[in-house]
């Protein structure tokens, strides 16, 4: 089994822990998870968020199976305990939703799994020698990050993976092909799993700049605080 093979059967894997059925919400508590929780921790908050279907919080610990939504015009910032930042942003009318997958290890290598079930979220990833690696599930596409900063965007078009610095391996879901996206570009993901050409994305336009520079969500470098 090659590597794309392994990730993806351990992320389907991973993503079977959340416990979701089909069309039911995530397992997760109603509150969140305990202090010192391994799925980060909502840490900032604006507009109507919720946590599990119920009003979210700031400084709420999030544990496998905590579903995070986000409604139009609202967003949400999840920090982990490496530095790492998610930032979701309710754009579209549908909003954004993420649900927190299992922890798992690889190789002596930390795992963290989210699965964007819709809309936006980008990530800052630390570079450096700390022994965790992230990766974005959506729609049609397993994202695996590590040391970079880009974006996803998951809706019934496909997936958008548009990568601001570093590279990330993009993998097919429904063909269980992969392809390594480049810093400053961006690829589609058709539902159907084929890969668009990748293309020159643009990070300076005022709506781009937010998903990295909004304050007061401090996702400005991979080093800042």
């Amino acid at each position: 089994m090659n590597r794309t093979m392994r990730r993806w059967v351990r992320a389907a894997a991973l993503v079977g822990s959340i416990c979701m059925a089909a069309g039911a919400i995530s397992c997760g508590s109603k509150t969140g998870g305990a202090p010192g929780a391994n799925g980060g921790t909502l840490v900032e908050i604006q507009g109507s968020v919720t946590l599990n279907g119920q009003p979210a919080t700031a400084k709420r610990a999030l544990v496998a199976g905590d579903t995070v939504k986000v409604p139009k015009g609202a967003l949400a910032r999840i920090e982990y305990t490496d530095g790492t930042r998610f930032l979701l942003l309710g754009r579209g009318d549908s909003g954004s939703e993420l649900t927190i997958g299992k922890e798992a290890q690889e190789a002596g290598v930390n795992v963290m799994l989210a699965r964007l079930t819709r809309g936006l979220v980008s990530f800052v990833v630390r570079s450096g020698k700390q022994q965790t690696r992230y990766e974005i599930e959506a729609m049609s596409s397993l994202t695996v990050v590590r040391g970079t900063q880009g974006k996803v965007q998951t809706g019934p078009d496909g997936d958008l993976v548009a990568l601001k610095e570093g590279s990330v391996e993009v993998i097919s879901k429904p063909l269980k092909t992969n392809l390594e996206l480049k810093e400053g570009f961006q690829v589609m993901v058709e539902p159907g799993g084929a890969f668009g050409a990748p293309k020159a994305y643009d990070f300076s336009e005022s709506s781009e700049r937010e998903l990295f520079d909004a304050a007061p969500l401090r996702m400005k470098t991979l080093g800042g605080n």
